[in-house]
């Protein structure tokens, strides 16, 4: 028995859905699921749960057995035009391929392409037995960012990048505004908060202005943190979700000495 510990993402929080809310943060943006229908049922209950408008944001190729012999693209344009009706031309088009349809090579990307004129298209695959909510929305956020067109500028001092919203974890949109208070506070802006619902996609061009990112949720966010280091050469710092005052007055110093300032914590206090 304990060798199908392994499969239990599949039944869960798998890695689709990570990255289906990873996505589906971006407003006007719509996934669909190259899977079978179970497998979009499971995500979709799940992303339901999440926020109800995004359970009418996403679709499925329903991947039958003809399928996975012969290839998904007649299924695959008639589910990108039935959600094209439904939803109209999306800002950021996503298909995230299944276990099962991963195996069988379609050239997903040029389907999309060729079946809608949408600009910016993300194809992932993110099968639920290859890994965890939190990889599969690293996955898909890292996707995101490729996709964006980020010059590296100078970057502005006291703006920082929030890394690790997530709106599927509790009370994220209440944190994500206490947080954003506290650094308003102390004399620091929130540039771009990664991972909040309805986020503009035009807006994630600004990322390479912070000079710092952090690193809220470590297991959501530190592979993000890396690339954008690697790719931008922003700096970063691991400053979890603070409890309690002083928790959070440790937090916003943590912050401060990375950027080299002195908080203003009068009001704060």
């Amino acid at each position: 028995m304990n060798d199908l510990e392994k499969f239990k993402p599949c039944t869960g929080y798998c890695q689709m859905i990570g990255a289906a809310t990873a996505l589906l943060s971006i407003k006007s943006s719509l996934v669909i699921f190259n899977s079978p229908r179970w497998c979009a049922l499971t995500a979709e209950r799940e992303l339901a749960c999440i926020n109800k408008d995004y359970e009418r944001k996403v679709f499925c190729t329903e991947a039958r057995e003809n399928d996975i012999l012969y290839g998904i693209e007649k299924s695959l344009r008639e589910t990108i035009k039935e959600a094209i009706d439904i939803e109209g031309t999306p800002t950021l088009l996503n298909v995230i391929t299944s276990c099962s349809m991963s195996l069988i090579g379609d050239d997903i990307k040029g389907v999309c392409v060729s079946e809608t004129n949408c600009n910016n298209v993300i194809t992932l695959d993110a099968g639920g037995f290859t890994g965890t909510f939190e990889s599969g929305y690293q996955l898909a956020m890292i996707a995101l960012l490729k996709n964006i067109n980020s010059k590296v500028t100078e970057q502005k001092s006291l703006k920082v990048n929030l890394l690790g919203v997530c709106t599927s974890y509790p009370n994220w949109k209440g944190n994500l505004e206490e947080l954003k208070r506290l650094l308003r506070l102390a004399g620091i802006e929130v540039n771009v908060a990664l991972g909040a619902d309805n986020t503009d996609f035009a807006e994630l061009e600004k990322i390479v202005e912070a000079e710092l990112n952090v690193v809220l949720v470590p297991e959501l966010s530190l592979n993000i943190a890396n690339y954008l280091y690697e790719s931008l050469g922003q700096r970063y710092i691991i400053a979890t979700i603070p409890f309690g005052f002083k928790d959070s007055i440790k937090w916003l110093n943590d912050i401060s000495s990375e950027l080299g300032v002195i908080p203003n914590l009068k009001e704060i206090e």
